[in-house]
């Protein structure tokens, strides 16, 4: 059930509702993430447009209130954010959220908040580039009884287009997790990846992926191959591959043991 009102204008926006979803609540396609939950909400946003070096400016705040469904509070939290669009398609995000109390597995947490920075470009027609920086005070959402932590996190991306059939793009994420007085660690590790894509020809095409799990300690690959004749034909071959790999280097991953393999292929055609 969705409840809201709203008023808009030429530089100016204001939204209020109420919404909910039952203990029983299921989604059609799966992608509703908790139920049993009530939730109250405020959110206003302002733009402007200055039409020089900076071509959009937008800011503003969403705040909200969540409860059970037996009555209890689940959450209070208060966004703040702001978005600035500059030249050569570029866009800068900030976003500061503040939680001042939250409940999870019936342990109440009090003053938490994550501010997070994201920078993304399409600097020409040749390459794109991105990046992000967090940190916090977050729940340690998988200790028996949950408790507050300093959190974390900075990612990288780039994507080059190579020629018009070729197009490499890579990925790096760092993560960590510490106690509040930063002695000791719940997590720390990374995820970084390469993807490689080559259109032979309209129907033929080939496609790389390897990536490396610093917290499994786990390196894949992952090519694949499709030929597609027609809209409503199309062939996949390709393989999916595990590696125990202490580290990324080239002498780990050499020297590392496949812990599982598969190869598949798939015929699908389309009747008009």
């Amino acid at each position: 059930m969705e409840l809201e009102f709203r008023r808009e204008s030429e530089h100016w926006g204001l939204e209020t509702g109420y919404d909910h979803r039952t203990p029983t609540f299921r989604a059609d396609n799966g992608f509703i993430s908790n139920n049993n939950q009530r939730r109250v909400y405020l959110q206003s946003f302002w733009f402007y447009t200055p039409d020089k070096l900076i071509s959009k400016i937008v800011g503003g705040f969403h705040t909200g209130l969540e409860y059970n469904f037996d009555g209890e509070k689940k959450s209070r939290y208060t966004s703040f954010f702001g978005n600035v669009v500059l030249p050569r398609q570029t866009r800068l995000n900030v976003n500061i959220t503040v939680i001042p109390f939250e409940r999870f597995k019936a342990t109440d947490l009090e003053n938490l908040w994550t501010i997070r920075a994201n920078i993304n470009s399409r600097f020409n027609k040749f390459l794109a580039f991105g990046g992000s920086l967090s940190e916090g005070v977050n729940t340690v959402t998988f200790l028996d009884v949950p408790e507050k932590g300093n959190s974390n996190s900075f990612s990288l991306w780039a994507q080059l287009k190579i020629s018009d059939r070729m197009q490499i793009s890579g990925s790096y994420e760092n993560h960590k997790m510490t106690t509040l007085d930063k002695k000791k660690e719940h997590y720390s590790g990374y995820l970084t990846g390469i993807r490689m894509n080559y259109q032979y020809n309209q129907a033929l095409s080939f496609r790389l992926l390897g990536q490396y799990n610093d917290f499994s300690q786990t390196f894949q690959l992952q090519p694949l191959l499709s030929y597609q004749p027609s809209p409503f034909t199309i062939f996949y071959i390709g393989s999916t591959s595990n590696q125990i790999a202490e580290n990324l280097s080239i002498d780990s991953i050499q020297e590392s043991q496949i812990s599982d393999r598969q190869l598949f292929l798939k015929f699908q055609y389309l009747f008009d």
